[in-house]
């Protein structure tokens, strides 16, 4: 059973592919939120950054290159990788990979 305060309906596309909010920030009195983007091969959002809030990357499934400032990191399922606020990063998804 789902616990995502997101229904399945309610996925938000856009540019990069969908976002399915997992936790609101209200519902952990502004401590973080967590977001699942659904990513097509190629796609990914642009260079940008947050000036307040960090930003973690978990790979689910396939292959993503993460840039954060000038190290970029070639992950796969179960890699994660951290971008702190301020400091300019991109994702890409590189392919699939069950």
């Amino acid at each position: 059973m789902s616990q995502s305060p997101t229904p399945p309906d309610e996925i938000r596309y856009h540019h990069a592919g969908g976002l399915k909010v997992l936790l609101w920030s209200a519902q952990s009195g502004g401590g973080m939120s967590m977001i699942e983007t659904l990513i097509p091969p190629g796609g990914g959002p642009p260079w940008h950054k947050h000036s307040r809030e960090d930003e973690l990357f978990y790979v689910v499934s396939g292959v993503a290159e993460i840039r954060v400032a000038d190290l970029v990191y070639l992950c796969e399922a179960g890699d994660r990788v951290f971008g702190p606020r301020n400091i300019s990063y991109l994702s890409e998804r590189r392919r699939h990979r069950p």
